[in-house]
């Protein structure tokens, strides 16, 4: 199994969250960016929503700017409904943008009025964006929960679309932790979905998904395959929603191939369109991928500055997991450099990460979700969702290093 693949983490664009595109006869974003200066009242707080909708996947810091100004709209207006709407938006954008804290809050509270409220299809969107956030942040057992509190409310309402969405980010969470066979079967799952109700965006995510899982794995044939499909489908349909992920992974795959020429090109392209839209996580995972090239490659120099920079980024957003491996990739430049004293110092602030993540994260939760089943049934049909090992290999990596320690 490839080191990489066993520590770099689902980039943002990857979780699809609420993301939508016009539809025929929909006016296009430029055009309802024209006419907002000129709208007021009722009419504006519907557009900053709609526009906060769809930006929010390309551009989660202006969509943000919408949000925050529909948000306090909605609430000089009393109206409580668009008033939860924005708070799940806030909730979103805030966590593509890197502030987790502020994401959390905001799903909470888009939680409690969309309860009060009894809209059980804001909730789910609620549960959703919350578990979007703990996947960034390493909380996978609460991400877990929420998830499948979201897909248990939109199989109950009966929206297909959503209830694809909920079923990516379970496998997105099974994948971050670890599970990758497992997160397969839910994008699987998800294709044949798709093959019932063609979804062209959906079938570019979830290819890209399944590649990246088979990347983790090291199938690396079946992994290029998958993403060069996507990019097919990406450019004959026009549709650029993930093509940050989609060089990104190019990029990480040609890597593992010793492919370099291709991979140093694709992890440019993947890192300007993560600038462009000020993607923070992404930027860091990018910058990652790029130090992990050049110590595939044996330029080691120019790899140390790349990950001290995703190492310096990371620290800024709070994202330990991006941070740990960022340590790692320093550590393991300076050991090929020959640099022993510094490469140790590297490998002891990953592991100081590593257990950071064990014992803010899980440790009052491993005992009671090592094995936990959560059923949901749908047309007289029945699926287990479980959490078995979730955490278990972030338990099992620690008690290594401390037996590590030990001898």
């Amino acid at each position: 199994m490839l080191s990489f693949g066993r520590n770099l983490k689902i980039v943002i664009l990857c979780l699809g969250f609420l993301a939508a595109h016009a539809q025929p006869g929909e006016p296009s974003v430029e055009s309802m960016k024209a006419a907002l200066p000129a709208l007021a009242g009722r009419a504006r707080l519907v557009a900053l929503l709609d526009l906060a909708n769809r930006t929010e996947s390309a551009s989660p810091q202006e969509a943000l700017a919408y949000a925050e100004e529909g948000l306090a709209l909605a609430i000089q207006q009393g109206d409580r409904e668009k008033e939860a709407a924005f708070l799940t938006s806030t909730a979103y954008c805030s966590g593509q943008s890197g502030d987790y804290s502020k994401a959390i809050d905001y799903g909470r509270r888009a939680l409690a009025l969309s309860t009060q409220l009894g809209d059980k299809e804001r909730m789910a969107k609620a549960h959703n964006a919350m578990a979007i956030t703990y996947t960034f942040i390493g909380s996978y057992s609460q991400a877990l929960d929420e998830a499948i509190e979201s897909l248990r409310l939109r199989e109950a309402l009966g929206l297909e679309k959503a209830v694809t969405q909920s079923m990516n980010l379970i496998g997105v969470v099974y994948h971050n932790s670890g599970q990758y066979g497992q997160a397969i079967e839910y994008y699987e799952q998800i294709l044949r979905r798709i093959a019932q109700r063609p979804d062209t965006r959906r079938l570019i995510l979830t290819r890209l998904n399944i590649g990246f899982s088979q990347f983790k794995m090291g199938r690396l044939d079946d992994a290029l395959k998958n993403h060069l499909a996507a990019f097919a489908l990406s450019r004959e349909t026009k549709d650029d929603s993930y093509l940050a992920y989609n060089y990104m992974n190019l990029g990480m795959t040609y890597s593992e191939l010793r492919r370099f020429d291709q991979a140093r090109e694709n992890l440019r392209l993947a890192r300007a369109q993560y600038g462009k839209f000020n993607h923070r996580h992404g930027l860091v995972q990018v910058l990652n991928a790029t130090a992990r090239m050049h110590l595939l490659s044996g330029s080691f120099a120019k790899g140390i500055p790349i990950a001290q920079e995703a190492a310096a980024l990371a620290k800024v957003i709070n994202t330990r997991d991006e941070l740990k491996r960022s340590y790692e990739l320093i550590s393991e430049l300076h050991e090929k450099m020959g640099d022993t004293a510094a490469a140790f110092r590297a490998f002891k602030q990953a592991m100081e990460i590593k257990d950071s993540i064990y014992t803010i994260q899980e440790s009052n939760t491993i005992a009671e979700s090592t094995m936990k089943i959560v059923t949901i049934r749908k047309d007289n049909e029945i699926e287990a969702l479980k959490k078995e090992r979730v955490i278990s290999s972030l338990q099992l990596e620690r008690n290594r290093y401390f037996l590590a320690v030990l001898v």
